[in-house]
């Protein structure tokens, strides 16, 4: 071969190396952009919101939106029972992530662990529902349907979607049809749980032999309590208590608290009862003065003086009783209209006329119809200013001894009271004032029964809860990382 010839095949060579290599090149280049292109597609989409799993609960697989609801709900809950004190204890401004709920667990890790395991027993109960045929019922799906219309509702007054505005709370990727989906699984666990709640049965001696068992904790116990901080001069903090604890009934340890309390909190003390409680012993565990309160043998008008345990002050404590809580429960309903305070938190004649006419026009507008038990819950429906009544007919059930404010529990555990008896009732305390349209549904068992038995299907429940609930296992994926 010449060597010309051998010129030329070496360049031909070289020509096909730089071809492949410029293809090769060609090819990475063309990958690469198509990884970044996909990776901005999804970065940019909802797809670790929806489109993948952030947690398997057994064999069921739920998305960072679907696991968004509960944590969401979770720091809601968390946040609203905190009240005022909520910017306190988190900083909205802070991610949860950078915030500490304990020594070794921050806030997003706090209410990632509680939404998964509500997400675990609703899965569980929701199995169970199905296994045994049940479906939603028709208040349930019309209570789904209403949330789901009032959604639509606000995003259209807001000119937005309702995916929009959902999103506002649950996060990316959230939409009306998840937002139905997790109303409708929760709706269905309520129902079912109820029901198995409600499938307990006890008898009469079970009952009792569980009361016995936890006297302790079950009976009611009431007394009067003040607490005196030590401030400057421990030594005359104690003295006063002292002196507060020579008082030989209620009526004078309320006068002496009031006698001797801080002129800028007297005001607080100008009722007699503020300081009376009647308390569930089960209640009195984390007080410093519960076992003196359980101690056998204490008497009507006992006192005692006790340190705080943190050495702040000190409790002084007038015993008034030991209730075992075996009567009679009653269940009642009520319309509220409040009296309206004036600015400096008084309640004037005007204002209390008005208050009595209008629960006047309530009272006359129920005798004028049916009298029934059904048209007064509809009217406390519409009519009561009692938030905790106001959407359930006004409905009290199994009422113990004093849980009302005086006049009503006098009312209605009068002997003489029989079912479908009303009555309009004034009161007037240190948090409101108001008149009360009290319906008198009647008496609804042993009330050292209810609590029994409360007690025993809340256990034999939460047994039941969490086997079945161990039968999902949680797994975590890599879109868990999108949660919250």
């Amino acid at each position: 071969m010449s060597e010309s010839s051998q010129f030329k095949r070496k360049e031909e060579q070289e020509l096909r190396a730089k071809q492949k290599r410029t293809r090769i090149r060609a090819a990475i280049i063309f990958v690469l952009a198509v990884i970044i292109i996909t990776g901005s597609f999804v970065v940019n989409s909802d797809y670790f919101y929806t489109g993948t799993a952030a947690v398997s609960v057994g064999d069921v697989e739920y998305s960072a939106a679907e696991l968004s609801y509960f944590y969401q709900n979770e720091y809601s809950s968390f946040t609203n029972s905190l009240g005022d004190m909520a910017s306190l204890v988190i900083d909205s401004s802070k991610p949860l992530d950078e915030q500490y709920y304990t020594e070794d667990q921050t806030f997003h890790d706090y209410f990632i662990s509680l939404a998964e395991t509500d997400l675990a027993n609703v899965t569980a109960a929701c199995r169970a529902a199905e296994a045994e045929g049940m479906t939603l019922s028709e208040d349930s799906v019309a209570s789904v349907d209403q949330e789901i219309s009032n959604v639509e509702t606000y995003a259209m007054l807001y000119g937005t979607t309702a995916d929009i505005l959902l999103q506002d709370t649950y996060g990316k990727g959230f939409t009306a049809e998840i937002y139905r989906h997790m109303l409708e699984m929760q709706a269905l666990a309520n129902q079912y749980t109820t029901a198995k709640a409600e499938s307990f049965e006890y008898t009469e001696e079970e009952l009792k032999a569980n009361y016995a068992e936890n006297k302790d904790d079950y009976d009611i116990f009431g007394y009067y309590v003040y607490y005196i901080e030590n401030g400057d001069d421990a030594e005359a903090a104690y003295a006063l208590a002292d002196e507060i604890a020579l008082a030989e009934d209620g009526e004078e340890f309320a006068q002496l608290v009031y006698d001797n309390a801080p002129e800028d909190s007297k005001s607080n003390y100008e009722d007699p009862e503020s300081t009376l409680y009647y308390s569930m012993g089960s209640t009195l565990s984390s007080y410093d003065y519960g076992d003196w309160l359980k101690e056998s043998g204490r008497s009507a008008n006992d006192t005692t003086v006790i340190e705080s345990s943190s050495g702040g002050g000190y409790y002084v404590l007038m015993f008034v009783s030991r209730d075992d809580n075996n009567y009679q429960s009653v269940s009642m309903r009520h319309i509220l209209v409040k009296v309206e305070a004036d600015e400096d938190g008084n309640y004037t004649t005007e204002a209390i006329n008005t208050a009595r006419a209008a629960i006047d026009e309530i009272a006359a507008e129920f005798n004028s119809g049916d009298k029934t038990e059904d048209s007064f819950a509809a009217l406390a429906n519409e009519k009561s200013e009692d938030e905790g009544s106001n959407t359930n007919g006004g409905l009290y059930e199994h009422v113990y001894h004093n849980q009302m404010v005086e006049p009503i529990n006098d009312y209605i555990f009068d002997s003489a009271r029989k079912a479908g008896d009303t009555e309009i009732i004034y009161y007037e305390g240190s948090n409101y004032a108001g008149y009360h349209l009290v319906y008198f549904v009647g008496e609804d068992g042993l009330y050292c029964d209810y609590i029994a038995d409360t007690n025993l299907r809340n256990a034999d429940f939460s047994s039941w809860l969490t086997a079945e609930s161990a039968k999902y296992p949680i797994t975590e994926h890599y879109s868990i990382r999108f949660v919250g």
